[in-house]
């Protein structure tokens, strides 16, 4: 059985490792989202800019394979 110092513990290394997601605006009343990590040192990193570097990449990684896939199409 866990004891509930192990539990505690195991609680506060998960607490400490979670993500939440913070939105607010800016002066020009521009909606950002940002998750947030960390408690004593606080890390931020935008969403937005997250999501649109995994499309870039998905899209370059698509470009690539498109020249492999035209040659095998043709045997």
């Amino acid at each position: 059985m866990i004891s509930r110092v192990h539990e505690e513990l195991f609680l506060a290394n998960h607490e400490e490792a979670a993500m939440r997601l913070q939105t607010y605006r800016d002066e020009s009343r521009s909606r950002h989202f940002d998750l947030i990590c960390g408690r004593e040192h606080p890390r931020s990193i935008d969403l937005v800019l997250v999501i649109t570097s995994g499309m870039l990449v998905v899209g370059f990684a698509c470009a690539l394979m498109v020249p492999f896939a035209s040659t095998i199409a043709n045997f």
